[in-house]
């Protein structure tokens, strides 16, 4: 599903009743996958690493140049290629700054 589908699923689970911190973890659920390349609000993040405790979702922390990355734990594969992914891009764009 693509994002903005899921955005406005998740929209329309909230007008139901559904809690903001519940249509965050399912947003990412339906995405697949989500990746952190920014900061985040204190509040989203809470939601989303409850749902990591929870077992809804699955964490891969930030590493080197790899960011931060949530997923459906059934994408664990397409989040590990999709952090690879973010980490050749900014290798490829440092070297084409940097000469």
């Amino acid at each position: 599903m693509d994002s903005q589908m899921a955005r406005q699923y998740a929209r329309g689970m909230m007008d139901n009743g559904m809690s903001a911190a519940d249509a965050n973890v399912a947003l990412v659920r339906m995405e697949g996958v989500r990746l952190v390349k920014a900061r985040m609000p204190r509040e989203v993040r809470a939601a989303l690493m409850a749902g990591v405790k929870d077992g809804r979702l699955g964490h891969l922390p930030k590493d080197g140049r790899k960011p931060e990355a949530f997923f459906h734990p059934n994408s664990i594969w397409r989040a590990k290629e999709e952090r690879q992914r973010e980490e050749n891009d900014t290798i490829r764009a440092l070297a084409a700054v940097c000469g």
